[in-house]
């Protein structure tokens, strides 16, 4: 029977320290003295018990949560007897594929690498990968090489399994030691792929490959007026991938695309709404090594048509449910309509334009 589990809807902030109270830092509250017991606790309780009896601030961050099977009524049982608390932290965090850091002020508790490429809510086979593939030891011998390669697929790499595997071997430092993960991870950079786990498979993939897969987590974004810069911090929080302007390209933006921003999307993936950015502004997506960036558009023709390149959302059909409790939004696309039908909506639209033109103009503004 599984005994512990973890899920949390937003940021959780855990306190144990006293305000004002001048006293030892983060890093010797992690490293003093613990001897605690929960039983079958729920996690959101239980990093509040472990706050309290540490006197530290414990922060949970919400993808940490989303990312694990049962949400929040994830329960814990640990015991220590004689140990610290960053014993206490690991022995949670290890045990779900989650991470923790001491950022200088509080505890931030996060999902692993491994377990944020995902993309998604984990199955127990794959927090149990990960788990494994942190608890295992890696040495140069036949066994646990033959065990790694057992557990690996790899996708979008030309070479077949058996060269892929011999690429990849080859780039881990044969006398390193540590957790299997960590070799793993060593090897991958080095060619520039990465790897997240699959049920019991471990996926090995190109590193380009990788960001596209976390841009296609569907989002729900609202920023009205504010600094580009700010919006795209946003977005590369949720990618989990820094998304950036750079170059000419934010040297050439208009101030007001740059100081004063709205992107407002639901039920879109990262992907689109970037898409949203670069056709108000004008740039082009590419990903690059390990991030997006937006460089000036070399796209030819009009507005309209590289609108269609991008198949964006171009309206939405709304059903209420049968109880009238909420409704069913249904997007269309560019690519659901016909040509001859894309065309008679943009000449609406710019009908549209031109009435509102009119309303506007006879708008008196009061000093």
């Amino acid at each position: 029977m599984r005994r512990m589990i973890l899920t949390l809807s937003f940021l959780f902030i855990f306190s144990g320290t006293r305000a004002n109270a001048a006293g030892p830092t983060v890093a010797e509250r992690l490293d003093a003295g613990l001897t605690i017991s929960l039983e079958n606790m729920p996690i959101v309780d239980a990093f509040k018990q472990l706050a309290m009896s540490a006197e530290i601030d414990i922060r949970v961050d919400d993808e940490a949560v989303s990312a694990l099977p049962y949400g929040d009524r994830t329960k814990v049982t640990i015991v220590l007897d004689d140990a610290n608390v960053r014993m206490g932290l690991a022995a949670i965090c290890n045990q779900l594929g989650l991470i923790f850091e001491n950022t200088g002020d509080h505890v931030a508790v996060k999902p692993s690498p491994p377990l944020r490429r995902i993309g998604r809510t984990a199955t127990w086979d794959e927090i149990d990968t990960v788990t494994q593939m942190h608890s295992a030891q890696w040495s140069n011998t036949d066994d646990v090489k033959r065990h790694l390669s057992n557990r690996l697929r790899f996708a979008g790499i030309e070479d077949n399994h058996e060269a892929s595997w011999k690429k990849l071997r080859g780039a881990i430092n044969p006398n390193r030691e540590g957790p299997i993960d960590a070799a793993l991870t060593e090897g991958c950079d080095a060619l520039n792929w990465t790897w997240y786990p699959e049920g019991k498979q471990v996926v090995v993939l190109p590193l380009e490959d990788q960001i596209a897969r976390q841009l296609e987590r569907v989002i729900s974004i609202k920023h009205y007026g504010e600094p580009l810069a700010e919006v795209l911090r946003d977005l590369s929080q949720l990618a989990g991938v820094s998304i950036e302007v750079k170059g000419s390209a934010a040297a050439t933006l208009p101030i007001e695309i740059k100081e004063s921003f709205t992107l407002v999307a639901e039920g879109v993936s990262i992907k689109e709404a970037i898409i949203q950015i670069t056709l108000t502004a004008d740039l082009d997506l590419v990903i690059r090594d390990d991030r997006v960036i937006l460089v000036r558009s070399d796209r030819m023709g009009p507005p309209s048509r590289r609108r269609r390149m991008n198949n964006s959302i171009v309206g939405a059909i709304r059903v209420p449910s049968s109880n009238s409790d909420f409704t069913y939004d249904w997007f269309i696309r560019e690519s659901d309509l016909t040509p001859e039908e894309n065309a008679k909506r943009e000449l609406q639209v710019k009908e549209a334009i031109e009435a509102m033109k009119k309303d506007l103009a006879v708008v008196e503004l009061n000093d």
